[in-house]
């Protein structure tokens, strides 16, 4: 069974348990639910989610209008998504995302099920040590230990290493421009708990990308791997989404430079001369 599978077949187990009514507190921010993350507590994993939520609401309102300009957008969209026709369906998904709307469920066999009788509310469940009802599931966090969160039907699990991640981007995340290539080519931009959480939001909502490339890889983590995706592959790579995301950040005071630092994100010019270089 491959990691990812295996993954898999824990993240099953644990909505089974969710669904079977075990106990697990419970507080909310908005539609999204959110579950086992100690709720009214002070300093809780629930405290920092009810922070966190709505600053991705926020920060949607501009993805989602800055989609508008499609390729005249500064901040990415050409990089990422290629071209105007693209624009319907990211918006989509980002809108989505925004309102939390309800998730249509998937049966056993994979397919839809009735989406009027069968819809649940985005729910984030968190993995506490020690946790019986978590347990079976912390193993896999811990057997993965580069894993910070998993999605499956309605649930987006985050393991204990999403707590290690900064809560958002900061400008020396954001690529340069070396001899007409973005680079580094790496994943600095994403490797944060807004762009993992919208990661993983954009996999409930539609993006399954659990399909191999041609290399073997299951998903385009790095910034210049990404962009270097074809128009369709772009719609079926949730990080393309977590790098358009990020590069919308208004970076704290102090941090700001004369130019946007993600700016440099839509210089598109230099992934098409190297492409063809």
């Amino acid at each position: 069974m491959s990691p990812l599978s295996f993954m898999h077949l824990l993240l099953t187990l644990i909505v089974l348990q969710l669904r079977l009514g075990q106990s697990l507190d419970h507080t909310s921010s908005g539609n999204y639910q959110i579950r086992n993350c100690n709720a009214g507590r002070p300093n809780s994993q629930a405290a920092e989610l009810l922070n966190l939520l709505p600053q991705i609401y926020d920060n949607l309102v501009a993805v989602i209008e800055d989609a508008k300009k499609g390729t005249a957008s500064d901040h990415g969209y050409e990089a990422f998504f290629h071209n105007n026709n693209n624009i319907p369906y990211v918006q989509s998904i980002f809108t989505k995302i925004a309102k939390g709307v309800p998730v249509p469920l998937q049966n056993t066999e994979g397919r839809a099920t009735n989406p009027l009788m069968n819809l649940g509310w985005p729910t984030i469940v968190c993995i506490q040590p020690g946790d019986p009802e978590t347990l079976g599931l912390k193993s896999g966090c811990d057997e993965h230990s580069n894993v910070p969160a998993g999605t499956q039907d309605n649930y987006v699990v985050l393991c204990p290493l999403f707590w290690e991640s900064d809560k958002e981007a900061e400008s020396f995340d954001c690529p340069r421009v070396r001899r007409n290539t973005l680079t580094p080519n790496d994943d600095d931009l994403v490797r944060n708990q807004q762009a993992v959480l919208v990661h993983e939001l954009v996999h409930i909502y539609g993006v399954v990308n659990h399909l191999r490339w041609q290399d073997g890889n299951f998903e385009k983590y790095k910034l210049r791997d990404a962009a270097d995706l074809d128009e369709e592959q772009a719609l079926r790579n949730a990080p393309n989404f977590a790098y358009y995301y990020s590069g919308q950040y208004d970076f704290p005071e102090g941090q700001n430079l004369p130019l946007h630092p993600c700016m440099l994100l839509h210089v598109y010019e230099a992934l098409e001369t190297r492409r063809e270089g």
